[in-house]
């Protein structure tokens, strides 16, 4: 008698209630018993692994193999036609069941649907990404490179990307290729752990920044780059949408590995919704990006100076949003805020902070 197939989860070795999440944990977890120093290669096992992992990842292929193992184990138990009416009544069981459950969650996408429509063609989304999407790298004070995560333009000459391991001290480039362009960091949210970056040059073709939160159930996809830089996307589901201070944490099914952090996470319209944002001790989670992040923020004009002969009503007029910002075009209310952040910083720390991103000389106009 022939022995039986092991099953995707009998070759993870989860049970098959397994959470999600722990059909990466334990795809990881063989991959490195697999490919231990002392271990002889087995591409074969490899291979078995890639499989059942890409099946049990993805919620409805694991759904339709779910369906495929229990009729698997009617089949020794009853005869042909048997089986295949019970089959029928399973599936229309399951349908219904799957309607009553899902029914608020289809009517409110099929609404979402006659106000914006389906998307765009995912090769569309792509080719929107390519050109805005790249490899943030630092050179730290001892000279070494490496690569610190993705970073996206949003508008020209400016950058998103997050802020978990960038030192204060290191050089930023990106590299969208063929270039590779210098930046630096302009702003910083410890709250988002987001920051942006000044990329002169970049974001002819930028992303944009949705104005429409993203919601559990939504498709999404998400951003990785391949070796060569080359940016690739997959479809993915949010399972969860929670609030963490002033964030709001996204929870998706595909995993992401700690070197995509800084990655935008899309809507099927190829605007960004959220950013990969990995702090230490958590896993597959990304951070709602405001809306505002999609937009400069434009100073009014300068008030006219006040010249003798005016009314009072002129005088007040001209004076209107005076002190507003300062010689830098900062606004006042900002700088303030910055002030009081940094007297809570260690002052080494501080000393390295201003030294980093201390603006460069203002240079006279009649030069």
């Amino acid at each position: 008698m022939s022995q039986r197939n092991q099953t995707y989860y009998e070759q993870l070795g989860i049970p098959s209630n397994a959470k999600h999440n722990d059909v990466g944990l334990a795809f990881n977890r063989r991959m490195r018993a697999i490919k231990r120093e002392d271990a002889p290669p087995d591409l074969k096992a490899e291979m078995k692994l890639k499989e059942a992992f890409e099946v049990l990842s993805d919620l409805d292929r694991r759904a339709e193999y779910d369906a495929h193992l229990r009729a698997e184990m009617l089949k020794p138990k009853l005869g042909g036609r048997t089986q295949a009416a019970f089959a029928v009544l399973f599936l229309l069981v399951v349908g219904v069941g799957l309607y009553w459950y899902l029914r608020p969650q289809l009517a409110a996408e099929t609404v979402a649907l006659e106000v914006e429509g389906p998307g765009k063609p995912y090769q569309e989304v792509v080719n929107g990404a390519i050109p805005a999407v790249g490899r943030l790298q630092t050179v730290e004070m001892s000279g070494q490179s490496k690569h610190a995560g993705i970073a996206f333009t949003v508008e020209e000459g400016v950058a998103v990307t997050s802020c978990q391991g960038l030192s204060p001290t290191a050089v930023l480039s990106v590299a969208l290729a063929p270039r590779v362009i210098p930046a630096r960091v302009t702003l910083t949210d410890e709250e988002l752990g987001l920051c942006k970056l000044e990329v002169l040059g970049a974001g002819t073709w930028p992303l944009s920044v949705s104005k429409v939160p993203a919601r559990t159930g939504d498709l999404v996809y998400t951003t990785q780059l391949g070796p060569k830089g080359d940016v690739t996307l997959r479809q993915a589901k949010v399972k969860s949408v929670k609030p963490r201070g002033k964030a709001e944490v996204l929870e998706v099914t595909v995993p992401l590995m700690a070197e995509h952090a800084g990655a935008p996470l899309l809507d099927m319209h190829g605007r960004v919704v959220a950013v990969a944002n990995m702090p230490p001790g958590s896993k597959e989670t990304f951070v709602a990006i405001p809306a505002s992040w999609g937009e400069t923020v434009k100073v009014g004009p300068e008030p006219k100076p006040y010249q003798g002969g005016d009314t009072e009503e002129t005088k007040a007029e001209a004076g209107k949003g005076k002190g507003e910002v300062d010689d830098l075009g900062v606004p006042l209310e900002t700088r303030k805020k910055q002030e009081e952040l940094l007297k809570k910083v260690d002052p080494e720390r501080r000393k390295r902070l201003e030294k980093a991103f201390r603006p460069p000389p203002s240079v006279p106009s009649d030069l």
